[in-house]
């Protein structure tokens, strides 16, 4: 079997990187194997992209401003796999202002 059957959604996964590389993300590995921190910033947003490769990922929007106390810590959120958070973020997200 070759890679690609191995993993039908690596492809995919490599074209959301390289769109959110291209819309301001920076990504750093996160620890031992494939995962990876990316993180980019604006002056009202700063989103955070967490994706693992053995489990699931998470994607998290701040306010850079101060929040209200009954404001929410996190603008927006979403969990799954590294193929959903990517597509999640780089087409439901606008970009940081």
């Amino acid at each position: 079997m070759n890679a690609t059957s191995a993993d039908p959604n690596r492809e995919a996964r490599t074209r959301l990187l390289e769109l959110a590389t291209q819309r301001g993300f920076t990504f750093t590995p996160a620890k031992e194997g494939r995962s990876w921190w990316g993180e980019r910033a604006g002056p009202q947003w700063h989103d955070v992209i967490f994706l693992d490769a053995s489990g699931p990922s998470n994607a998290v929007r701040f306010r850079r401003d101060h929040r209200a106390p009954d404001e929410p810590l996190f603008i927006a959120r979403v969990t799954g796999t590294a193929l959903t958070v990517l597509y999640t973020v780089m087409h439901a997200w606008p970009p940081p202002d």
